[in-house]
């Protein structure tokens, strides 16, 4: 992997971001350049804030169109896509998986 190689782009301001961004997740969280993917919402008592993923902010590399793809190289010159395969959480088993390990 080099450093020109990116598995999603924002579709808010075009950054870039390496498959490592995403972590154990589908897609990254917050655009690292302008913080597009998460929101955050006060709930109705107006004491919570929840935070609120938007996972359709990113556009997927591996997925994305020979249009989509050929946009990209005009403005990045040439990149390498890679693939993001969600990493496992050390100790998650599929009974344990969406449950916080302490």
């Amino acid at each position: 992997m080099s450093e020109r190689t990116f598995a999603f782009q924002c579709k808010h301001c075009g950054a870039l971001e390496p498959a490592a961004a995403a972590g154990e997740n589908e897609v990254p969280h917050a655009c690292h350049v302008c913080g597009h993917g998460v929101k955050f919402e006060v709930d109705a008592s107006g004491t919570n804030v929840n935070k609120v993923y938007e996972p359709d902010n990113w556009l997927v590399l591996a997925d994305a169109s020979q249009e989509e793809l050929a946009k990209l190289t005009e403005l990045h010159d040439e990149i390498e896509v890679e693939k993001h395969t969600p990493l496992k959480r050390a100790g998650a088993t599929a009974s344990n998986e969406g449950t916080a390990i302490k």
